[in-house]
Order: C-alpha cells, then sequence, then structure tokens
C-alpha cells in the first residue's frame, strides 16, 4: 500500500490487474478525450510502464482500490510528462465509469497532491488534458490547482494545463490543520447552490442590450446597492488600494468602490454568469480599468499570496454556503488582508423557529433552511457570527440593515480589522 484515504488504498499496480484497468481504460466513453480506447496490449503495456517508474522514479500511476472491498476502480498518481517542451510532475487520474460521480478521483488526487509534496522537492505539480475534458480539469480545480496557460499540441489539439504551488499547499493544509474539511454532502450542497446562482445571474444577448438601451448615463451606480448601509459598507472602501469583493455576484459592491475612489477591485465569483453581469456593468458604469471581474474555483483563494488585499468585501455569502465553506473563506481571509486594511461581511438575518414553523418549513442539521433542495440560509444569531467572525478578525461595529420592504432591520453588516491592526491592539 502506498496511499490510505478515508475510502481508498492506493497501491503498486501488478500484471493481475489487467481486466480491472481495461474496465476503465478499454471504455471508449472514458477514454473519449484521448486518441483512442485501449485493448488488452495497451493495457499490458500500460501496468509495465507504471511498474518501471516505480523502480526508476519512485512514483507512477497507482491502483485507486475500494478500501472495504480491495475493488481496483481505477488508477491516479505522479508521472513525469511532457508539457510545452518541459519533463514536469503531473497528477493523473482514471476512474471507472460506475464509480465517478462520488468524490473518488478528487479523494485520490488529493493524497496523491499530499504526498508529492511530501516526499519529493517539486515546488509546482500539475495536472493536464484535453482542453474539451471538463471533468478532468474541474477535478484538477477541485484539489487547489489553477488554470495555467493553454497550448495547441499533436495530442490533443489543445491543452489545458492547471497547477498548484506549494506555497498554496500549504495554505490548504493550514486550513485542514484547523479542522476545516469539505464533506461530500457539503459538496454536494455547494454544486447545487453554484448551479441555482449561476442560473440567476444568466444574461441573454437580448438582456444586455436592452440593459444598454434602458440605462441611462452613469449614474445609476448609486442605486445598485439594495439598502442605503450597504451602499455606505461599499463605500467605505473607497481609500482602500486593492479591494477582493469576494462573492461578487452582479459586482454591484466593486462597482460603488470603484466610483468612489479605490484603485483597484478584483470581483471574484464562481459562477460563471456572475462574471459576465460583473464585466457588463463595468463596461456600463465605465470602471473596467479598475474593476475587473473573475470568475473561480472552490479553491482560488488557497492560491492568493498572503497580504494580497488591503480590502475584503463579502456580502450575502458566508450564510448561504456549507459552513465548513465559510470558515475556509475566513481563514484565508485573514491571511490575504494586510495587516493595515479592513473587511465588511454582510449577512442575512437570523430566522427565528417559530418564523419557520409560521413557513411550514424545519431546520436541517439545526439550522440549514433548504428550499427546493437548494441550501438557502445558515442560520446563526449575531453572538454565533461574532464568535466565528473573531477566530480571524477583530470586529469594529456591527450594523443591522433591512432590504426594500421589509418593516425591522435584522440583517447584519460586520465591520472588521485583522487581529493584530494598530487599531485592534489600542482597543485591547
Amino acid at each position: 500500500m502506498i496511499l490510505e484515504t478515508e475510502r481508498l488504498v492506493l497501491r503498486e499496480m501488478t500484471p493481475e490487474d489487467e481486466p480491472a484497468l481495461y474496465a476503465v481504460l478499454g471504455d471508449s466513453g472514458i477514454m473519449q478525450h484521448y486518441p483512442y480506447a485501449f485493448d488488452g496490449r495497451r493495457v499490458r503495456g500500460w501496468i509495465e510502464k507504471n511498474r518501471t517508474r516505480y523502480r526508476e522514479n519512485g512514483f507512477g500511476l497507482w491502483a485507486v482500490c475500494l478500501k472495504h472491498t480491495g475493488e481496483m476502480i481505477g488508477d491516479c498518481g505522479l508521472t513525469l510528462q511532457q508539457i510545452q517542451g518541459e519533463t514536469l510532475p503531473e497528477i493523473g487520474y482514471h476512474i471507472r465509469r460506475d464509480c465517478q460521480r462520488k468524490g473518488y478521483a478528487r479523494e485520490a488526487a488529493a493524497a496523491v497532491r499530499d504526498w508529492a509534496f511530501e516526499h519529493t522537492v517539486y515546488p509546482t505539480l500539475y495536472s493536464c488534458c484535453k482542453y474539451t475534458n471538463v471533468p478532468s480539469f474541474k477535478t484538477a480545480e477541485a484539489i487547489g490547482m489553477r488554470f495555467m496557460k493553454e497550448y495547441p499540441d499533436e495530442t490533443n489539439g489543445v491543452t489545458h494545463v492547471s497547477g498548484i504551488s506549494r506555497e498554496a499547499w500549504e495554505n490548504i493544509r493550514k486550513a485542514e490543520e484547523k479542522g476545516i474539511t469539505m464533506t461530500e454532502s457539503a459538496r454536494e450542497d455547494y454544486q447545487k447552490l453554484l448551479d441555482h446562482w449561476d442560473s440567476a445571474f444568466a444574461m441573454t444577448a437580448e438582456d444586455r442590450e436592452q440593459d444598454r438601451r434602458e440605462a441611462e448615463g452613469e449614474e445609476g451606480w448609486r442605486e445598485l446597492a439594495p439598502s442605503e448601509k450597504l451602499f455606505l459598507a461599499a463605500r467605505s472602501m473607497k481609500d482602500c488600494e486593492n479591494v477582493l469583493d469576494f462573492g461578487s455576484g452582479s459586482g454591484w459592491a466593486g462597482i460603488i468602490m470603484a466610483k468612489c475612489g479605490c484603485k483597484r477591485v478584483t470581483c471574484a465569483d464562481p459562477a460563471p454568469n456572475a462574471r459576465e453581469m460583473a464585466a457588463h456593468y463595468a463596461a456600463r458604469f465605465r470602471v473596467e480599468e479598475r474593476l475587473h471581474p473573475i470568475c473561480i474555483s472552490d479553491t482560488w483563494l488557497a492560491q492568493v499570496p498572503d497580504g494580497t488585499y488591503d480590502g475584503f468585501f463579502c456580502s450575502n455569502v458566508l450564510d448561504v454556503i456549507p459552513p465548513e465553506m465559510a470558515e475556509e473563506i475566513l481563514c484565508h481571509a485573514e491571511r490575504i488582508v494586510r495587516k493595515d486594511g479592513r473587511a465588511v461581511i454582510g449577512l442575512n438575518f437570523c430566522m427565528p423557529p417559530e418564523r419557520m414553523e409560521q413557513r411550514g418549513m424545519s431546520f436541517t442539521d439545526g439550522n440549514k433552511v433548504y428550499v427546493n433542495g437548494v441550501l438557502r440560509l445558515v442560520s446563526r444569531t449575531d453572538e454565533e457570527w461574532a464568535a466565528v467572525l473573531e477566530k480571524h478578525f477583530a470586529i469594529d461595529r456591527l450594523e443591522h440593515f433591512a432590504w426594500p420592504g421589509e418593516e425591522t432591520e435584522t440583517r447584519r453588516l460586520f465591520f472588521l480589522r485583522p487581529r493584530n491592526h494598530p487599531a485592534s491592539r489600542q482597543k485591547s
């Protein structure tokens, strides 16, 4: 045995693995992004090639087996590959069709990532695939890799390359050491959320054209925030040089910051349609030079160097995602905000149990609200959220606000500073 995870064992391949591996590499559906599916001869050659790698390199593609049965369901490991003329360490994986979409590839690849950084001196690990192989590079993103480049080659037409640096991996491990790990159910919740919000932010070409026709100059940006207090919270970043608007949605907060004087705002959101909407509004309100919308993976924050931003803005995000993910975001936010920086966290209301009963609803896991199977709220009191936030930041103040049509101000705005900020030390 080489590696063991919660559900898997990774071991060296043997000639006896040929039938199990043929069920993977001989499947034309699995191999649709490769030049061909393997026949028996090629499968035997694959096994022998990796056994040679074990002897010469100390690693290769290993057999992926279910821990509870020992059944081989694919391969995963580290190999040396030619990537645009360079010999580089690459994490590869193939999982049998009936075992896909269960997180096995991610689980195995994450274990290989950890092994590689712990047992080799490589500064960066890579994953490459044909540009059409979306499931493959999504798995790479799920273990913390980010898109690096695409280049033309004879085999793939265009090869998509992802990578993770040793520094980014160390940031992921720091979060894991604090007990922040995503369960499979949390990942399922997140994927449903991503699909929900990506659909909500979709704009057709007709929508964009109609918005341009109806736009009256640039002044509409003042009405982008759904409340005056939210507008003022975004405006509070106006003196910052470099702000991250995380989970930015349409980019409304980033546009306000840019219009009020912030030099650079990165609007980061995992929903592709949110990025497109933010880019549309950046052009409409003429802040393209200051506002930079990007679509990110759920591990993108781990790639951000320490102290990159002097402002962090996150509204209507942390209490509508799995708690483990919210904790991980805050862990990285603490690291990437400069010591003299600031942060603003916007949260929804706390849902009282009696209101849930009036709506004929009930909490899941004590405080989660699902609507049509999609997580829509993790309900916590002011005191509970303060306890969560104070693990990472010092709280300057808490303000309550309401959206249009709401009679009572029950939504929350936490204004934060790094715990070792000069002002924070003076208060303590």
